[in-house]
This record gives structure tokens, sequence and C-alpha cells, in this order.
């Protein structure tokens, strides 16, 4: 596989929250942080895709359906 530089401009508020989701997934560097978020978001697609549906628990036993406006399904 090739590998490819891709040079990204970043607002403060976006390198903020970079570094904190690398901090809080444990990565080794930025580009694994970008990686692993890119990954997240095909892989949701993928499932949209499918026709699932992403729900969360809350603390008191709650369900609640998760909505991605961001997310459209591919054809």
């Amino acid at each position: 596989m090739e590998n490819h530089k891709v040079q990204l401009i970043f607002s403060p508020r976006a390198v903020a929250g970079l570094k904190r989701l690398k901090t809080r997934i444990g990565a080794t560097s930025q580009a694994d942080t970008v990686r692993y978020a890119i990954d997240l978001v095909l892989w949701i697609g993928d499932e949209i895709d499918k026709g699932n549906t992403f729900c969360l628990k809350t603390t008191d036993g709650e369900i609640q359906k998760v909505l991605l406006p961001f997310m459209r399904p591919m054809d």
C-alpha cells in the first residue's frame, strides 16, 4: 500500500479536539488519531447503509436513538 501525505489546516478548536481525542484513545500520533476517526465514521456509515441505527443507554437505563445529521446513506 502506498502512503500519501495530506496537509490539513485546523482551527484552534479542531486542534484542541484532536489533542483531546488523541489522549482519550491513547493514540501514538495525531495521524493515527485522524486515521482512527476516519475508520470509525466509515464504519458508522456502513452500518447506516445496512439500515441499522445507533442507540445509547443513559445512566438511568433509558435507550435513546442517536441521530447523525451529517451522515448520509450511500447509494
